[in-house]
């Protein structure tokens, strides 16, 4: 859902004139930055280095980045290839927005710790949404 969320920001941008919120877009890439890293782990991909790319700004991302994330999902050989394909491709639109990948990752972690307040998954806590009470 978070691409469909990045496509939908891309989309407002572009075709609407509605200039992006930047706590939104950084909040939709630290959500795909969390189930890359997941991945990665489940997969037993040890480390995935954030490659570097020219900055600009999202009028500039390119509807590609988000179209071959999807295509991605359904044609990876292996799913080592897909969360390697699919941080590529993030890592490009966190330089193409001029964000800062590491506060992006850094935001996405304070609004899980506070979530969860013993550090894990509860699912009573997933439905409650602390972080989302306390914006």
């Amino acid at each position: 859902t978070e691409l469909g969320e990045l496509a939908d920001i891309y989309k407002r941008a572009t075709y609407y004139g509605k200039p992006p919120k930047e706590g939104h877009v950084k909040k939709e890439l630290g959500d795909l930055c969390w189930y890359i890293g997941l991945g990665a782990f489940i997969c037993g991909i040890k480390s995935l280095e954030p490659e570097t790319h020219e900055s600009g700004t999202l009028e500039y991302v390119p509807l590609y980045c988000i179209r071959q994330a999807y295509v991605n999902m359904f044609t990876a050989t292996s799913p080592k290839v897909l969360i390697t394909d699919l941080h590529r491709i993030v890592v490009k639109m966190v330089a193409l927005c001029g964000l800062d990948y590491s506060d992006i990752l850094e935001s996405n972690e304070r609004k899980l710790r506070q979530r969860y307040k013993k550090d894990e998954f509860n699912a009573q806590e997933a439905v409650d949404r602390a972080d989302k009470n306390d914006s």
